[in-house]
């Protein structure tokens, strides 16, 4: 009896479980591959190049969601 009352149990809790997916879309963008500065002796010129490389990246995937119309 005490078995069928835990099968039953466990049925009905089996039923508050919920699997999670994580679910990716692609979205098809024709952007050029950028290449990554060349680290030089100056400090300051180095975070310069970093600044305008990630600001380009940026503007790619803006360009990529649809939030900017032109390059």
């Amino acid at each position: 009896m005490k078995f069928l009352m835990f099968f039953i149990l466990i049925l009905l809790l089996s039923g508050c479980a919920s699997k999670r997916e994580v679910i990716t879309i692609l979205v098809p963008c024709e952007v050029p591959t950028r290449l990554r500065p060349v680290p030089k002796q100056d400090p300051l010129e180095n975070l310069k190049e970093i600044f305008i490389y990630l600001e380009g990246l940026e503007n790619d995937l803006k360009f990529c969601k649809g939030e900017i119309d032109g390059r």
